[in-house]
């Protein structure tokens, strides 16, 4: 595998079994060079932190930086590139606490093992355990039997292996191993067992015979020289049951029969059976299950309630001695998703067979055990259903009311109740076709549905309160959808009962005679009922900006109506509906809202002659009247309510720009609000007309050095005041020029064109050059105003 490396070097990984070789390319010279053995690239990291840190700043990968540095540079300035033989972070930490107190804020205790080591290289510090010169390898499995137990089982009880724990584990530990006392080192064991030994090891029981002599004083001899090294077994373990045994290997309990002895059984054992390393107890299974131990074995959950004991420890300790060498089964084999609650409903049979094997009145967890039993041993073989497929939205409250002979036998079961509901539908009623829920619409409501029909209030009444909802849905889905009938109350917002009555004098004298109904009741019902359907109006004939205080204002004349009631609320009641049944033929205003936002009563009355006259002779010459007349008469008949001004309109720079209106106006004496109006009227009605000008303001083509060129006594009163020449141009024509008629740009044709002007008159040259402080064309329509023109020069 290639990795790009950083700079000129590439790192090449072959990787092998049991080892990594690590190459480097150097590109410009395309050598290849091996790395020495044992190179090291983490090693190298963390001995020199200034290749680590060059790496990260250079944003590379650092196991290809630490490989390029060492090519470069490293090796010729003899950096270590490789950890001491033999070194182990683990040992380097429990050898130096401070070390290991600091390694432990680290993110990898092992790198900073070995950053540390090198870092403290100078302090020589010790990176593994040195085996004493005195350690004795007898003498340490001696003292320490966890040590040789271990050693034991993996068939090692060398000298390698007691130095190695020790370097790892026993140095730390500080464990003995050494002994002054050396015979004390051949003991043997108290639970030696000279048969089991013998038996074990054919070769001590022919040295015994050999020498003739006692064959357990043989293998006890022969353990303390050689075996306790050897690392042999000596004793049966304390677990094991030679009744299990034999229960568990059927071969080898007819093997021991005729000839039954304890030694000869335990010599069949460990000279053969272990040998084909057989199991010699059993194991209880990670899902072992008591309870289902007890409900698929009957005969054990008799025993155990025969001894009183049905408890984990019986159930776990029978299947250890007889049940796993009986195959028995010890949990239930379900599906997943199996539910025992959906078991029973969905057969019939289960029934009578719970109650026979259980007894009435029994426990929802027996009954649960006990259906889990029978799907195991029976229900599976059998392929019976054990889920549930109740239909969507199965509403166990309809399936009664739909299905009244259904309902009958659940009441005289006196199970009248969601799991008869369940039971039925999923044993019978689903293939008998049986409707299992109302057809309603969702937001279906049962009083909206009783106030539309008489009928359906009527049925409801005889019902209990309990059963009216289901009735009233009961209904709908029988008779009300397929007569088409409304389900909800869509009685309008804005419904008022006592407009209802008004407009309807004959639903009011119907009302007089339900006198169990409240008047709004009544009226709602009604319009529910047939209103609706007959088109009846519920509401007067307003505008929606309809109130009352603005219908008064607008007509005074109903103020007759309104002193009828004291009441706010029937004030409006009451001029509403003189509204609906007068003022809408009479085409009275209501509202003010209707008022244009830039009505103006003074121009109003101003213009219209007629209402100017009507408004003096009614003493009534008001703004009020103004609007009064234009929301009842001027709307209709699209009469003028206001001056089209300009948005810019200044009446100072219209009085201004137009001096003669001054007397033509009359305004001398008058106030300021008098001008004001008969300036903007005259602009409105006339001026407008006339074109005349009604803003101040500089032209578009107002030129400042034309205007001084042109008008020298500005140019001498801006230098004599000594003010800026544009600013005091144009200051001086908005204040006095317009008004002067003063000249502000050149006379030169709308076509002049400079260029042409120029090409047909060379020698102005020369009166360009004359004159370089200006622009060329301002210079060219200058001699053109001033010369050309009375020249007749050629400008085309």
């Amino acid at each position: 595998m290639m990795i790009q490396g950083a700079g000129i070097w590439q790192i090449i990984t072959h990787r092998n079994k049991d080892f990594t070789n690590l190459y480097y390319a150097r590109k410009r010279k395309e050598v290849l060079f091996n790395a020495p053995n044992g190179f090291d690239v983490h090693a190298y990291l963390a001995r020199h932190q200034d290749v680590a840190d060059a790496a990260r700043q250079a944003g590379q990968n650092q196991l290809a930086y630490a490989a390029d540095h060492y090519c470069a540079h490293g090796y010729f300035e003899g950096r270590q590139y490789a950890l001491p033989q033999g070194f182990n972070p683990e040992i380097y930490l429990k050898l130096h606490p401070d070390v290991a107190a600091a390694a432990y804020v680290s993110t990898n205790a092992h790198d900073f093992a070995i950053q540390h080591y090198f870092n403290a290289f100078a302090e020589k510090r010790a990176y593994q355990v040195v085996l004493p010169k005195e350690f004795d390898a007898d003498a340490y499995f001696y003292l320490n039997p966890d040590v040789h137990q271990q050693a034991a089982q993996g068939r090692n009880v060398t000298a390698t292996f007691a130095h190695t724990h020790y370097t790892q584990h026993g140095y730390f530990e500080n464990r003995g191993y050494k002994c002054a006392n050396k015979p004390l080192l051949y003991m043997t064991p108290q639970d030696f067992n000279a048969t089991v030994y013998l038996a074990h090891y054919s070769d001590v029981a022919d040295l015994a015979r050999q020498l003739g002599q006692n064959s357990h004083d043989v293998a006890a001899a022969h353990f303390r020289e050689h075996g306790y090294r050897e690392g042999r077994h000596y004793t049966l373990p304390t677990d094991f049951d030679p009744a299990v045994y034999r229960r568990m290997h059927k071969d080898v309990d007819q093997a021991v029969q005729g000839s039954p002895t304890w030694d000869q059984f335990i010599t069949h054992h460990y000279f053969a059976a272990y040998q084909e390393k057989r199991p010699y107890k059993a194991i209880l299974p990670d899902h072992f299950d008591d309870e289902a131990y007890f409900a698929l074995n009957p005969d054990i959950a008799e025993l155990a309630r025969s001894q009183k004991q049905e408890t984990s420890a019986f159930a776990q300790k029978h299947y250890l001695s007889f049940g796993f060498c009986e195959n028995r089964a010890y949990r239930f084999d379900l599906p997943a998703d199996f539910k025992a609650s959906d078991y029973a409903d969905l057969h019939a049979d289960l029934d009578a067979h719970l109650e026979a094997l259980l007894g009435k009145n029994v426990s929802h967890d027996k009954k649960e055990l006990a259906l889990k039993a029978h799907y195991h041993l029976w229900g599976r073989r059998e392929g019976r259903a054990y889920k549930s497929t109740l239909p969507e939205g199965f509403d166990h409250k309809a399936y009664f009311p739909l299905n009244d002979d259904i309902k009958k036998a659940a009441k005289a079961a006196g199970q009248e109740n969601e799991t008869y509901a369940r039971k039925h539908y999923l044993r019978r009623g689903e293939k008998e076709g049986r409707a299992y829920r109302f057809d309603v619409p969702e937001d279906f409501n049962m009083e909206e549905y009783q106030e539309l029909y008489e009928d359906v209030e009527e049925l409801l009444k005889r019902c209990a309160y309990t059963e009216k909802e289901l009735e009233a849905k009961k209904h709908y889905h029988l008779i009300g959808r397929a007569e088409g009938r409304r389900h909800k109350n869509f009685l309008p917002t804005d419904f008022n009962y006592e407009e209802y009555y008004v407009l309807n004098p004959e639903v009011k004298a119907l009302a007089r005679k339900k006198w169990e109904y409240t008047e709004e009741t009544f009226a709602k019902k009604h319009y529910l009922r047939w209103g609706a359907a007959n088109n009846l109006a519920y509401r007067f004939d307003v505008p929606e900006n309809f109130t009352m205080d603005d219908y008064l204002f607008l007509n005074p004349d109903l103020e007759a109506i309104a002193r009828q009631s004291l009441i706010t609320k029937q004030k409006e009641f009451l001029l509403k509906e003189h509204y609906h049944f007068h003022g809408k033929a009479e085409r009275r205003a209501c509202s003010l809202d209707d008022l244009p936002r830039d009505f103006d009563a003074d121009v109003y009355l101003n213009i219209h002659q007629d209402v100017y006259t009507a408004a003096k002779d009614a003493s009534d010459f008001t703004h009020k009247y103004a609007i009064r007349h234009y929301l009842r008469y001027g709307k209709h008949e699209e009469r003028i309510y206001a001056l089209n001004l300009p948005y810019s309109f200044k009446e100072a720079d219209y009085l201004a720009l137009n001096p003669e209106l001054n007397s033509f106006l009359g305004l001398q004496g008058q106030s300021p609000e008098c001008i004001s109006f008969r300036l903007r009227f005259h602009y409105g009605m006339l001026g407008w007309q006339s074109d005349l000008p009604y803003k101040i303001e500089i032209p578009d083509d107002f030129d400042y050095r034309a205007y001084l060129l042109l008008n020298p006594d500005v140019a001498e009163g801006a230098q004599r005041d000594n003010r800026s020449s544009d600013l005091f141009a144009e200051y001086h024509y908005l204040k006095h020029g317009i008004f002067e008629r003063r000249p502000y740009a050149f006379e030169v044709p709308e076509d002049f064109d400079p260029d042409l002007y120029l090409a047909y008159n060379p020698d102005l040259h020369s009166y360009l050059n004359d004159n370089p402080s200006f622009d060329r064309d301002f210079l060219l329509e200058k001699h053109y105003h001033f010369y050309g023109r009375n020249e007749n020069r050629t400008i085309l």
